[in-house]
């Protein structure tokens, strides 16, 4: 592992025949920017529930294993976005309410 790395995604070889490396890699940050305002836990479920609609797009029918993990440079770059809200969007998330993120 590297210090910059962000996060670890582990799947079957089923994920990653009919999903490749890189799409991997940019599902996850976009559902990253998408679902930012929920908890750390919350979003990695999002990236992973992502990889596997996106795999079931490419007609994979086996049954998949996907571990995603959120290494330290990840889930500071989720608290960085959040600290760094405007004062009227950290209220909307503390009600649940959605809010546009493009700082990535």
């Amino acid at each position: 592992l590297e210090p910059e790395f962000d996060f670890m995604f582990f799947g079957s070889n089923a994920i990653f025949e009919k999903v490749k490396h890189l799409e991997v890699t940019r599902i996850v940050w976009n559902t990253y920017k998408s679902y930012i305002t929920l908890s750390l836990s919350d979003v990695c479920q999002k990236c992973v529930d992502a990889v596997i609609d996106a795999y079931k797009q490419q007609r994979g029918g086996d049954k998949v294993v996907i571990v995603m993990v959120a290494l330290s440079n990840f889930a500071k770059k989720c608290e960085a976005v959040l600290s760094n809200l405007p004062e009227k969007d950290k209220n909307r998330v503390e009600r649940g309410m959605a809010i546009s993120v493009d700082q990535m």
